[in-house]
C-alpha cells in the first residue's frame, strides 16, 4: 500500500497539514519497501480545481490512501471515484512520525 500524507514541511516531525490541496509537501510511504519519500506539491497554488490536480498527481504515484486534515468536496469526490481511501487524523497535532508508527507498529 502506498500512502500520501499532507505535510507542512518535509520532515518526520512535521504535523499533518489541514488542507489536502494546499499543503506544501506530501510524504509518500511505501508499505512494501517501508520507505518514505517527499514530494513537493507543485499544484498548491493552482487557481482552479486544485484538489483534483493534486489528487491526479498522487494517483500517478500509485497512491491508494491519503491522510490530510480535510478534503474539499471536488477532491473528495474525485478520490472516492478513484477508490482512494481518505483518512483524517483525530488529533490536529498528529505528525508524520505518529502516522508511520500506526501503519508499521513494529518500528
Amino acid at each position: 500500500m502506498i500512502i500520501a500524507i499532507a505535510l507542512h514541511n518535509n520532515t518526520l516531525n512535521s504535523p499533518v497539514h489541514l488542507q489536502f490541496g494546499r499543503c506544501p509537501f506530501f510524504a509518500i510511504y511505501n508499505g512494501e519497501s517501508d520507505k518514505v519519500t517527499y514530494l513537493e506539491n507543485t499544484e498548491k497554488d493552482s487557481l482552479k480545481d486544485t484538489g483534483i490536480a493534486v489528487a491526479s498527481m498522487l494517483l500517478s504515484k500509485a497512491v491508494s490512501a491519503v491522510v490530510a486534515g480535510r478534503f474539499g468536496v471536488k477532491a473528495a469526490d474525485y478520490l472516492r471515484e478513484k477508490q482512494v481511501q481518505m483518512i483524517i487524523p483525530h488529533r490536529k497535532d498528529t505528525t508524520l512520525a505518529d502516522i508511520l508508527k500506526k501503519v508499521n507498529p513494529h518500528k
